[in-house]
């Protein structure tokens, strides 16, 4: 499969996940869970009311971030389904396209695609790409750890051209890597689990292939 072929599929394909996420987005599912009330009355309201933090106590304590972007909604379209869940199919959206960057980064462009439209149709992501909830945030930010921390991983050693040539090198895709990890801790305790993943990789690495692990780490 070319490239551009690719880029068409997965164009159509997040176009058609971004409808499936919006059809019927204030009905479906219908009423609305006292957590998306809490959410976007209660917490993301102390926002709005200029009470800035990192962390709300509300609702068993609550992260900052995904708070920070729902009360933009909020400002923007009032209390309603779209102030309210609209955030959320976004975000749920967005985590198609980067699927297929990250499984072509690992695989290939059909694997990327399969993985991506698998993503697009999951019950899982359709579910909370439809409520106001923080959680949708965190497969958006953990993909973007995972394919920034990969593609530092497999750029050459010796690229070593100024950042003002190259703003892609190695140590500005481990910086995007570990922001991306970083704005996690803002958004869901989950999120605290990521670095393990990546630090038992890099346990891996260095055990199946000690020369690539030595090479990277002294960068």
């Amino acid at each position: 499969m070319t490239n551009r072929h690719a880029k068409i599929l997965i164009i159509t394909l997040t176009f058609l996940a971004f409808a499936l996420r919006l059809w019927n987005l204030g009905g479906m599912p219908p009423g609305w869970r006292d957590d998306e009330l809490i959410n976007s009355l209660v917490i993301s309201q102390h926002v709005l009311d200029g009470q800035w933090a990192v962390y709300y106590a509300d609702a068993s304590g609550h992260e900052a971030l995904y708070h920070a972007l729902n009360a933009a909604m909020l400002g923007l379209f009032g209390a309603n389904w779209v102030g309210i869940r609209l955030l959320s199919a976004i975000l749920g959206t967005l985590t198609v396209p980067l699927t297929w960057l990250l499984g072509r980064k690992l695989f290939n462009n059909t694997v990327g695609l399969l993985a991506a439209a698998g993503l697009a149709f999951s019950f899982w992501s359709l579910m909370y790409s439809r409520i106001g909830l923080r959680h949708i945030l965190m497969p958006l930010l953990t993909l973007l750890a995972f394919y920034f921390f990969w593609r530092a991983l497999k750029r050459p050693a010796t690229d070593h051209r100024p950042p003002i040539t190259d703003y892609r090198l190695p140590i500005t895709d481990y910086g995007l890597a570990a922001l991306s990890m970083g704005l996690g801790f803002y958004t869901y305790f989950a999120s605290r689990g990521v670095p393990l993943i990546l630090l038992a990789f890099t346990v891996y690495l260095a055990l199946v292939d000690w020369p690539l692990f030595r090479r990277k780490w002294r960068g």
